[in-house]
């Protein structure tokens, strides 16, 4: 390694003595002119993705195609599949997978004994023991409980299919066991824990062989029901792992137990279909469980693919529960030509079936929960609360269409004068900075070379030119080894090693299928060469999660190239580098700011990484965002209504707001995500988002005098989240939404409304309430 560098400074000065004399000058001309003789006879010859995209047929899902170089069945070739994929997805070093082909007993496996917060994937290991104490005579399905509002709270699912479970709700056993497998229900999951006795559970658990989970709390407890329940006996952290599971399901599989066939049947009416099952043919039955907590996405069971049923658990944390639904496909394939492929257009089937009914709060709500003293625990204000999405974190597409195809590449005559050329940089380089900012750029010219063969389709020469760039990449990182100084740019090294990733996925689905197994061995070895030679050094926390960082918040001081200093309010400054790949956005804007303009006096919210250098290195920078910040509105639920994705607060000052939801907003309890629909009205909810005035003079309704009725005014805030903070366990009002006749009624123009309308002919509760 000194050798090495003494060879390297010894080269550096020769370079830089050679520099200096006049003849280099004519040399670095002559060299401008070629460049641009280059580009002219190369540009009219360039393709395009987009125009190979036009060109290719897409691979049709419900029949792939196979490779024949691909040897079915074999445990070797399915891993490289499985890992591929992941590498694609950018998720290959944070996720925990287990396959088994329940015929062949063979198993693929990427982690498996990693321990997770398991969030509703616990709740299959309940039906094991409800089930054996069935059998031993200690419970009745057919017995009727009553739900206790200790343990009412949000859940993730709410269908006409399983009652709204609330305080004094009388069901039988059998119908909380199904409604806690079948739409994820948290209540039916938190009475059954107190019925069966968390250490029956584990104990049947462990009898089986599934050693490393723990069923010892109850989900979605607010701070009053977690306080009753911190000395149930038996109480721990839950923990699962991605082999626990699939030994779950196998034990099922296999009828080791008496009603395997019956407890199967349940996991496999399963509602919450958006994961394993989403992407694989729409006659396959499923029998598993899911579980998440945005960004957690698991999910786990058994795919009965005719004649090859094999068992599949996937966990992550990646925020995108597309990925467990590619790496299903891949499973249940198992050829090279789905690698890589886009989405489904089968997910759409698989959303169940929502309950349209509206949800009121059926009793005036008591003064002490609207108060102004009202004392609860808000969350801290995080990324997600400033409407910063899993697009912007997860810039992959964004990222690898920034990389411009190469205007030379190797079949060029041309091409052997252009490395010459770009390898000037490196030559000239003389502090380590400099030098390993050179190696990233070579590296990603053949980055762009490897982009503008895949967009021709071809796969033969993308080999050869990814080795080199794992080359520079490597050489950048012993350079960083050498220096503690280079923190910045290490995450500067893993960037470009994941953008590799990034430039494949995008070419990936355009591929010749017949071509695809060259392709996804190219990719394997690219990822066994980072996981040797960058990961060990790069490698960042595996449970980082952007969307839940509390953001640094500050006001620009001063603009830099690459850089601003940040004030704060405790008077500290610091400096946040910012690379050309860093993502920025305007607040309230749809798409990135590509020139990246800050101004002196805005404020900046910034996610990412400190370095040992204390300087902010960015994930993601959201720009001139208001001075006023957050928005937090907190309230009780009054009304909530599915169908129009709105839900209605009354605040502490007992004003009325309205709550717009979207797919971006993120609904979440204490454990579990939750949906609309699963929140309890009555319930407290702290909420952020931006609000604007809904009621104006010429939109209020008349009075029978034809007088303007006065109203309370209200608020319609766009939710970027939503976090119940309090439980409701109360009766509520249910009422179908108003027909569409009705509305449109309401909607007559002005020329045609009476002046002075006749008093409503009912009276009715009903119609109390939706006033």
């Amino acid at each position: 390694m000194e050798l090495d560098r003494r060879r390297l400074k010894a080269h550096s000065e020769k370079v830089s003595e050679m520099v200096k004399r006049p003849y280099f000058l004519i040399i670095n001309i002559l060299l401008g002119l070629g460049a641009l003789a280059i580009i002219v006879w190369a540009l009219p010859k360039l393709p395009t993705l987009s125009n190979f995209a036009q060109q290719k047929t897409p691979l049709s899902l419900t029949s792939p195609v196979p490779s024949p170089q691909i040897s079915l069945g074999d445990e070797a070739q399915l891993k490289k599949y499985l890992t591929v994929e992941a590498a694609l997805l950018g998720v290959a070093d944070n996720i925990s997978l287990f396959f088994k082909d329940v015929n062949q007993k063979k198993e693929v496996t990427i982690d498996p004994t990693r321990a997770w917060i398991p969030a509703s994937t616990i709740k299959a290991y309940v039906v094991l023991e409800a089930f054996r104490q069935r059998r031993g005579g200690l419970i009745d399905f057919s017995q009727t409980v009553k739900i206790s509002a200790d343990n009412v709270v949000p859940t993730e699912l709410e269908t006409d299919e399983c009652p709204r479970l609330r305080e004094g709700t009388q069901i039988t056993l059998s119908k909380l066991v199904e409604c806690m497998i079948i739409q994820s229900d948290n209540t039916a999951y938190n009475t059954l824990l107190d019925i069966l006795d968390r250490r029956n559970i584990n104990a049947a658990m462990r009898a089986i062989g599934i050693t490393e989970t723990v069923v010892g709390e109850k989900l979605n407890l607010d701070d009053d029901q977690l306080g009753k329940d911190l000395k149930a006996p038996g109480r721990q952290s839950n923990t699962t792992t991605a082999q626990d599971l699939a030994t779950f399901f196998d034990f099922l599989f296999s009828k080791k137990f008496p009603e395997s066939e019956e407890m199967l049947a349940i996991f496999k009416r399963q509602k919450i279909n958006t994961m394993i099952p989403a992407f694989l043919p729409e006659d396959v039955a499923v029998a598993h469980k899911t579980g998440d907590w945005a960004p957690i996405y698991h999910d786990g069971g058994i795919i009965y693919k005719p004649t090859a049923p094999f068992i599949l658990t996937v966990f992550t944390n990646s925020n995108n529960p597309r990925v467990l639904s590619h790496l299903a496909r891949v499973a249940y394939y198992q050829e090279a030509a789905v690698v890589g492929e886009v989405d489904s257009p089968r997910e759409s089937k698989k959303k169940a079936q929502r309950s349209e009914k509206i949800y009121l709060a059926s009793v005036p709500l008591p003064s002490n929960v609207l108060g102004e003293t009202t004392n609860e625990k808000s969350p801290t204000i995080t990324a997600a609360d400033l409407g910063i999405t899993t697009s912007d974190i997860t810039t992959d597409k964004e990222e690898a269409a920034r990389v411009q195809p190469a205007l030379v590449t190797p079949d060029s005559p041309f091409y052997q004068f252009k490395r010459n050329a770009q390898m000037r940089e490196l030559l000239v380089a003389t502090s380590p900075s400099q030098k390993i900012r050179a190696y990233l750029t070579l590296s990603k010219n053949r980055l762009a070379e490897v982009k503008t063969l895949l967009g021709r389709g071809d796969v033969d020469g993308i080999g050869a030119l990814l080795d080199e760039s794992e080359d520079d990449l490597k050489q950048a990182t012993r350079l960083v080894e050498a220096d503690p100084n280079s923190e910045s740019e290490l995450l500067e090294i893993k960037h470009v090693s994941d953008l590799h990733f990034s430039v494949l996925a995008e070419a990936a689905g355009h591929l010749d299928p017949a071509k695809k197994e060259q392709f996804v061995d190219a990719v394997y070895h690219v990822y066994q060469r980072q996981q040797k030679e960058i990961a060990p050094v790069v490698r960042t926390s595996l449970t980082a999660n952007p969307l839940a960082q509390q953001p640094v918040i500050g006001t620009v001081q001063e603009v830099k190239t690459n850089a601003v200093i940040l004030s704060f309010a405790d008077g500290t400054t610091k400096e946040v580098t910012i690379p050309d790949t860093t993502p920025v956005r305007g607040f309230r804007e749809r798409t990135l700011d590509v020139q990246k303009k800050f101004t002196v006096g805005t404020k900046m919210a910034v996610i990412g990484q400190i370095t040992k250098e204390k300087k902010i290195f960015p994930t993601f920078i959201l720009r001139d965002i208001p001075k006023e910040l957050p928005e937090k509105h907190e309230g009780t639920v009054i009304e909530i209504n599915p169908g129009q994705n709105t839900l209605e607060i009354q605040t502490n000052t007992g004003k009325k707001e309205s709550i717009m939801v979207d797919q971006s907003t993120i609904i979440n309890a204490k454990d579990t995500s939750v949906s609309l629909e699963g929140i309890k009205a009555g319930s407290r909810v702290t909420v952020f988002g931006n609000s604007e005035d809904l009621v104006s003079p010429s939109t209020q309704p008349l009075q029978p005098g034809g007088e303007q009725q006065k109203q309370t005014e209200a608020v319609h805030i766009q939710a970027t989240t939503v976090t119940v903070t309090k439980n409701s366990s109360g009766k509520e009002e249910k009422i179908a939404p108003a027909k569409p006749q009705e509305s449109q009624k309401k909607e007559l123009p002005k020329s045609e409304q009476p002046k002075a309308p006749p008093p409503p002919q009912s009276s009715g509760k009903t119609e109390e309430k939706k006033k």
